[in-house]
């Protein structure tokens, strides 16, 4: 017997307002039944308690919707999957709050998405008015700061190594705050804990991750 075609996908894919509050382990069941509907011959772990094989690069914190998450899932089947047949499968039977924007075929194996994070950017949106020079000048004080001490899961973090860059983002007099973040492995920030530290409400933002960075 013929060994069964083994193939690597990715999919890069935008979350939506119908997905706000889903949680990372729903997204990874949403995606589960999501294949199984569109009939994608996902491949399975081994073991006593076989999982399909779907790996995504990094939790979106719970609230944030993204323009840019990236998932890896893998098939096992008798025949060759094709790329294009593949994206119709998923586009005939739409998920509500995915919108899904490319899937390629991933040829050489590569490391996990999770070991290849490196950083990852986002638009903070204020929901009350800020004007610009408010915002600015926190931002100033914040990137000349060397130290600034935030609570992470009952663990003390400088929070200001984790900011690559930060800037105000001024589209349609929105006033957003662009912020490059560190997404090392023990050593990720998050937007909300930098509007905090800005001194504003993180709650009277709404957040949007845009941007992905792995290494090369």
């Amino acid at each position: 017997m013929n060994e069964p075609t083994k193939q690597q996908f990715r999919i890069l894919y935008s979350k939506g307002e119908a997905l706000r509050y889903t949680a990372n382990l729903d997204m990874h069941k949403i995606w589960e039944r999501w294949f199984r509907r569109a009939s994608v011959p996902l491949a399975y772990s081994k073991g006593y308690h076989p999982q399909p094989r779907i790996n995504q690069a990094a939790p979106l914190p719970l609230g944030m919707l993204s323009t840019c998450e990236l998932l890896d899932f893998w098939t096992e089947t008798n025949d060759a999957c094709d790329v294009k047949d593949l994206a119709d499968k998923l586009n005939h039977s739409p998920q509500p709050g995915i919108g899904l924007h490319s899937l390629i075929e991933i040829h050489e194996k590569e490391a996990s998405l999770q070991s290849r994070l490196r950083s990852m950017e986002y638009l903070a949106e204020p929901l009350l008015p800020v004007t610009a020079m408010d915002v600015e000048e926190q931002i100033k004080e914040f990137l000349s700061a060397e130290t600034i001490m935030a609570i992470r899961r009952n663990k003390e973090i400088n929070l200001r190594q984790l900011v690559i860059s930060m800037k105000v983002d001024s589209l349609n007099d929105a006033n957003r705050v662009w912020i490059h973040l560190q997404a090392l492995p023990g050593a990720s920030g998050r937007p909300d804990d930098v509007l905090g530290a800005l001194g504003f409400d993180p709650a009277h933002f709404r957040y949007t991750r845009i941007k992905i960075h792995l290494d090369e």
